[in-house]
């Protein structure tokens, strides 16, 4: 039996689902095949509208282990994924498919539904039959077994077994150790002693950032010529019903409807930690006659699990501007307290020769490594005052929004950060990337603003000032000479 699931039905699911009825009993030779014919012999090309047909030629096509489809919502791309799997284990005996999903309640809401809506024309000796204790669709005629699991939450290693035929990931964008799954789990499964025995299919809409692990495989797949986009033009729907998706997504010119429904990679700017931040923020730090009198300042996010990223900058008193010079990224094994004080040290001396930082700030997650920083090599650190996530990241997002933080190019991941952090469904707390870790970088910026002096001008008084050409009033004279006979006195000087 293929599990059923009762599912609510709104306005919009009743126009998609009269459409789809609609382009399904269109079709004179769907009513004319021999269904039973084409399920024998396990080709069911049949149910297919005229986009999965181009789906399918990818996944079939010769050539790579990785084949990548990026696909518009609501253009059948699950239905073509299953459609082909059942078609592998229909044809070949004791055929081994696994199939990965980012969670359970997806199986529960959408494999086991279009599995049940797939095979309900299917002859009863070939009907694929449900083993809820070993997760897997058993097919009685050969013997196939089509294995489907949710592999988020610590179940990445749910899909690992000695060989497969087949491995699908379906929407890889929203499975959180994709690399991990494709690289140590399912890929050795596919590899024979000379060759390649399976083949890997990933199944993706964008993603909320374009800094996803799912990035890595798209650009592999184009290079290898085995990715293909479908948006939602591609579909067969009506204008009428594509324009109820385009209202629901918020208008055609709202990052929902580009991404979603047209493959584009972009920032999801509702999600964007910093949507303030513009490419134009980006350049080189240019030092005026007074930058040897503004302050310097480092700012550092200690990472446990993540990166540990310290930043370097000058506050542009004249200019009310933050100017961020460079920075520092370590993890892993490689991260010690040595080689962090080894690389600030070297970094101090290139940015700002013969200078000390006004003031250097710190999460303060890690006490003990800012203690033997500062008793062991002389780099002290204050831990920062916090607030609210949100308050601090308010303050940050104000000064990027009125101009007032500029980044030099060397600053990679502080950059990547600030144009690709994006927060969690909840926003309660900033997404990971394998590529920024959990926008550490972003971290350490937020504690640096928080503790600068904005109040106090660092030039003198009299910078420039040539005495023996400057006329200075008599009262400002006094008053100055008044000034020095107290310091005299208070230092019992003569």
């Amino acid at each position: 039996m293929i599990p059923t699931s009762p599912h609510l039905v709104t306005p919009l699911q009743m126009a998609i689902a009269a459409q789809v009825e609609k382009l399904r009993y269109s079709k004179a030779t769907y009513h004319n095949v021999d269904v039973e014919k084409f399920w024998y012999d396990g080709d069911l090309s049949f149910k297919f509208w005229p986009v999965q047909h181009r789906m399918a030629a990818v996944l079939e096509s010769p050539g790579s282990l990785k084949k990548v489809l990026n696909c518009s919502r609501r253009t059948r791309k699950t239905t073509t994924a299953l459609i082909k799997s059942i078609e592998r284990a229909l044809k070949k005996e004791y055929a081994l498919i696994r199939y990965a999903a980012p969670t359970g309640k997806m199986l529960r809401t959408i494999i086991h539904p279009i599995m049940r809506k797939i095979c309900e024309d299917a002859p009863p000796d070939l009907k694929p039959i449900w083993k809820p204790q070993d997760g897997l669709y058993l097919f009685p005629s050969t013997r196939a077994e089509l294995h489907i699991a949710g592999v988020n939450n610590g179940h990445e290693d749910d899909m690992r077994g000695n060989a497969a035929d087949l491995c699908v990931l379906d929407e890889a964008q929203l499975i959180d150790k994709l690399k991990y799954i494709v690289n140590d789990v399912m890929i050795p499964q596919l590899l024979a002693q000379d060759h390649a025995r399976g083949e890997l299919w990933m199944i993706i809409t964008p993603p909320k950032t374009p800094v996803h692990e799912c990035m890595q495989f798209v650009q592999e797949a184009k290079l290898a010529k085995c990715y293909a986009e479908f948006t939602i033009d591609d579909s067969e729907y009506t204008e009428d019903v594509k324009e109820i998706f385009a209202t629901e997504a918020g208008g055609r010119e709202s990052v929902t409807w580009k991404r979603e429904y047209f493959c584009q990679f972009i920032v999801d700017t509702n999600y964007s930690i910093v949507p303030e931040f513009k490419d134009e923020y980006i350049r080189e730090y240019v030092p005026d006659e007074f930058h040897n009198f503004y302050e310097k300042y480092e700012g550092m996010d200690i990472g446990v699990r993540d990166k540990t990223v310290n930043l370097f900058a000058t506050y542009d008193f004249k200019k009310a501007t933050l100017f961020v010079q460079d920075e520092i990224s370590l993890e892993g094994a490689a991260m010690t307290t040595q080689l962090i004080a080894d690389q600030i040290k070297a970094k101090e001396k290139a940015l700002w020769p013969g200078q000390t930082p006004r003031l250097r700030i710190s999460d303060n997650n890690n006490l003990i490594l800012l203690q033997d920083l500062g008793l062991l090599h002389g780099i002290h650190f204050a831990p920062t005052l916090k607030d609210t996530l949100e308050a601090m990241v308010n303050e940050m997002r104000l000064w990027v929004g009125r101009g007032r933080l500029i980044v030099s190019p060397r600053c990679e991941q502080l950059i990547g950060c600030l144009k690709y952090g994006v927060w969690n469904d909840r926003r309660t707390e900033w997404e990971r990337s394998s590529v920024y870790g959990h926008f550490d970088a972003l971290a350490a910026l937020m504690y640096l603003l928080r503790n600068i002096d904005q109040a106090t001008n660092p030039i003198p008084r009299f910078h420039n000032v040539d005495p023996e050409n400057t006329f200075i009033d008599r009262r400002e004279r006094d008053r100055l000479t008044d000034q020095g006979e107290e310091l005299k006195k208070a230092f019992r000087l003569k």
